[in-house]
């Protein structure tokens, strides 16, 4: 009777595991389940190409409609007094014009000859600039 009792309680213990790997899938499928977006929220949500078209609709839409004019302008109501307008003139014309900078005949000379150095990094290897 040993052997049937060792295989009873064998049979109860993988039974049991089956019970609880089976209530586990169906606890998680359950979880699963009630966060899963409903068929009306999926409805709302828009693809990318979805987005796009309807942006583009909305653009062509836009484009269609006519602009409407801008609003006329009253009319000028005020004039410039002549004295202000001869005083105007007379101050643009009477401002002196800048001086170009010139450059010294010296300092060209100095930029004529000058000869670029070599970099100090070159100058660590025997075949950099300047080395023969």
């Amino acid at each position: 009777m040993t052997g049937t009792e060792d295989t009873l309680r064998a049979l109860a213990i993988y039974a049991s595991v089956a019970g609880v790997l089976i209530g586990a899938f169906g606890a998680g499928a359950m979880v699963i389940a009630a966060h899963a977006p409903g068929k009306e929220q999926s409805m709302q949500d828009k693809s990318p190409l979805q987005a796009r078209l309807d942006s583009a609709r909305e653009i062509k839409e836009a484009l269609a409609r006519p602009i409407p004019a801008p609003e006329r302008l009253g009319p000028i109501s005020s004039k410039l007094k002549p004295r202000l307008q001869q005083a105007k003139v007379a101050e643009l014309k009477a401002r002196p014009k800048p001086k170009p900078r010139r450059v010294a005949p010296q300092v060209r000379e100095v930029f004529a000859s000058f000869e670029p150095q070599p970099e100090p990094f070159f100058q660590l290897f025997a075949f950099g600039p300047g080395r023969r």
